[in-house]
């Protein structure tokens, strides 16, 4: 995927800003998604916020798979959400495709959906949404295939290649600091804090934060 945003916006302008192109656009799409899918705000504080987690914002410019993986989850979420309300084929259609994309950006996109099924197992019953898992296993599969005839590099490099030699608490620690200044060091505690806090009001609440929960755990 960050692959495909660089050529699409270096084949507009031959220089850096085409290269980051596509990753300003996504940022800014995370952004409106993410209005929409709170239900009840205060726009002042939500913009109040959203200053305060300059960090992020200037992370925004960076051409890296973590950009489109944020945006598509947040077009997962918000496709998600609508899949609760209504599960007609388009629903199912558009959850399969969001599925497919946010993998194509980042292979942590398979925690995403790994957490919002375990925060709503009634899923597993429903025939839509498994329409929507066949939708996703056809349109990931070229890439599983690529993968196979050339002995897995991207497991092998996840898996293998990177990973240290032993443990060290400053991994959990320094993670744990990031996330308060990708956040932002003024609002990153109060955001985490509340996320967790926050009583869970339906099934789609609860898919974002078993999502939070096991996401954090996981990339501890």
């Amino acid at each position: 995927m960050i692959a495909l945003l660089i050529k699409a916006g270096y084949a507009l302008f031959h220089n850096e800003l085409g290269v980051r192109l596509g990753m300003v656009v996504l940022n800014i799409g995370t952004l409106v998604l993410t209005d929409k899918l709170i239900s009840e705000k205060n726009n002042t504080v939500f913009y109040l916020i959203l200053a305060g987690m300059g960090a992020m914002q200037l992370g925004g410019i960076l051409a890296v798979p973590d950009i489109p993986l944020i945006f598509f989850a947040a077009l997962y979420f918000y496709i998600y959400r609508q899949f609760l309300t209504a599960q007609n084929w388009k629903n199912t259609l558009l959850l399969g495709i969001s599925m497919a994309l946010m993998f194509y950006s980042k292979y942590h996109g398979v925690l995403l959906v790994f957490f919002t099924v375990l925060s709503n197992l009634h899923l597993l019953k429903l025939p839509r949404f498994w329409a929507a898992v066949i939708i996703t296993s056809a349109l990931f599969f070229p890439h599983l295939y690529w993968q196979y005839t050339h002995d897995f590099p991207s497991l092998q490099y996840h898996l293998v290649e990177r990973n240290a030699k032993a443990y060290h608490i400053s991994f959990t620690l320094d993670y744990l600091a990031g996330q308060l200044l990708l956040f932002g060091p003024l609002v990153g505690w109060l955001l985490l804090y509340y996320a967790f806090r926050v009583p869970v009001k339906d099934s789609f609440e609860r898919s974002l934060k078993f999502s939070l929960a096991g996401y954090s755990y996981f990339s501890c």
